[in-house]
């Protein structure tokens, strides 16, 4: 998976690369997404997306001061935020 195209000039950094504890139904504007690494993060646009993938794997990134989960098998990196 690319890096994600947020910033041009931003540098993005991986920073966990892991996988869902469960199936990914999508995003709402408030969906959790918990890691079989124990993190958990949330969502933290109000983008909407349906798709259903199983236990996706997944990678956090940073770019600037902000985080942008890539789950495998969406097109686009969504902005999240750590919870716990």
């Amino acid at each position: 998976m690319d890096k994600p195209k947020v910033n041009p000039s931003a540098t993005a950094e991986l920073l966990i690369h892991s996988e869902l504890e469960e199936n990914c139904t999508g995003w709402d504007g408030n969906t959790i997404f918990r890691f079989t690494n124990g993190q958990v993060w949330q969502q933290d646009t109000t983008q909407k997306r349906s798709l259903f993938l199983c236990c996706p794997d997944v990678r956090l990134w940073r770019v600037g001061s902000f985080f942008y989960l890539d789950v495998v098998g969406a097109r686009d990196p969504l902005r999240v935020r750590r919870i716990q």
